[in-house]
């Protein structure tokens, strides 16, 4: 998963880097990549190839404006992420920013209580 996030930061980037590039780039194979960036394409992200469409150069299409996608997080989800924030305390390299994320996390948890048909709760 990290990877393929990283993948997507590369391709966000707008840079041309071909997929020899990107499995050096990441260690990995390049049918890693390939998997990787057909991932992509399967959540809607528009991945391009060149001009005869061969993903040898893949890049983001040009029309594409980056947004996030809705990542919906179950409430067992979201209550392990709460607790592993709770738990790193000053360990963790983000303790400034987990003072505004745990409040949103929250809230999330409590918007997906109301939500959810009680049988998924």
């Amino acid at each position: 998963m990290v990877r393929i996030l990283a993948l997507l930061k590369a391709l966000a980037e707008g840079g041309h880097p071909t997929v020899y590039q990107l499995a050096a780039r990441f260690k990995a194979r390049r049918e890693t990549i390939y998997r990787d960036l057909h991932a992509l394409e399967e959540i809607g992200y528009p991945i391009v190839g060149d001009e005869q469409g061969r993903l040898s150069r893949p890049r983001l299409a040009p029309d594409f404006r980056a947004t996030a996608l809705p990542v919906a997080l179950t409430r067992s989800e979201i209550a392990a992420l709460v607790w592993a924030a709770k738990e790193a305390g000053a360990r963790q390299p983000f303790r400034e920013v987990i003072s505004t994320v745990l409040p949103k996390l929250q809230a999330g948890s409590a918007a997906s209580r109301t939500t959810q048909p009680s049988s998924q709760r």
